[in-house]
């Protein structure tokens, strides 16, 4: 079972290069996705592990979130900490983020009446 720690140093010490326009498929994507479930054992009960590459866009830089149930389970809303990674992938911060786009796309069609 893969830890955090070697899934945070794994993708830096692998110096893998990094470029969103290269698609999911790059190793840094397939080693923070694959790591998923490992992680997730290893939290408490109930608690997700959100990596990016799964959805349409591919982000600028990778990151791997842990999302408490009770807060939220996406990273379009809710307060959640995450990982992120430099573009260079030499760097790794830990922080808390708010997602805000489910609350975009919610304005979006209030103001229009239609989404966006």
């Amino acid at each position: 079972m893969i830890t955090l720690r070697e899934v945070l140093s794994g993708v830096r010490a692998e110096g893998y290069a990094y470029n969103h326009a290269l698609g999911i498929n790059q190793p840094a994507q397939l080693l923070l996705r694959s790591s998923r479930n490992d992680l997730r054992k290893q939290l408490p009960v109930g608690f997700h592990v959100l990596a990016s590459g799964r959805a349409i866009n591919l982000p600028l830089i990778p990151w791997l979130a842990i999302v408490d149930p009770d807060v939220t389970t996406t990273a379009q809303r809710g307060i959640f900490v995450v990982y992120l990674f430099a573009a260079d992938l030499a760097r790794v911060y830990l922080t808390v983020n708010q997602g805000v786009t489910a609350i975009s796309n919610t304005a979006a069609t209030t103001s229009t009446g239609t989404p966006s």
